[in-house]
């Protein structure tokens, strides 16, 4: 069975933004941005998260994911690092927080970076927190949990069709 594809327009009239989600069979195929310098870390959730049926694209650190915010379809969750070369995870949300396009995206922090360093992002900037090492399970429940509502949306708009 092929994934049926639901587009919209969310947002207000100026920063509109085409959405693509995809519902099969009642489960939810996401698109995932993973922001972290380590490739091993970002290999493993992206092959885990791919296999459960989402839609992965990686970048090395803050700046490569800012860029790619920018000229790329949105993601629904961005997953980051907090400490990473070039634009940290803390410079990261501030800068989706801070601009009007990205200001609604999820974001899960999955560090081995503590809330007491300086780098660490204020609370309130970021949806969920996730402790290197960490359980894959850990972050796909965070990742259920943020798109559950998402997903109840796209049911009543499969329902209106």
């Amino acid at each position: 069975m092929r994934p049926i594809l639901v587009h919209r327009l969310i947002g207000d009239p100026v920063t509109q933004r085409r959405e693509s989600r995809s519902v099969t069979g009642g489960i939810f195929l996401a698109r995932i941005l993973i922001v972290d310098d380590d490739p091993d870390i970002g290999s493993v959730l992206q092959e885990i998260l791919e296999l459960k049926g989402h839609s992965v694209v990686s970048a090395c650190n803050g700046l490569a994911a800012i860029e790619y915010l920018s000229s790329s379809p949105l993601p629904d969750i961005v997953l980051a690092d907090v400490m990473m070369p070039v634009m940290n995870g803390k410079e990261l949300i501030e800068r989706i927080r801070a601009t009007p396009r990205t200001a609604s995206l999820s974001v899960i922090l999955v560090t081995g970076a503590s809330p007491g360093n300086k780098d660490f992002p204020d609370p309130g900037t970021y949806d969920a927190l996730v402790s290197k090492p960490f359980d894959i399970w850990d972050v796909t429940d965070c990742i259920e949990s943020l798109l559950a509502p998402i997903l109840s949306e796209e049911k009543l708009l499969q329902a209106e069709l």
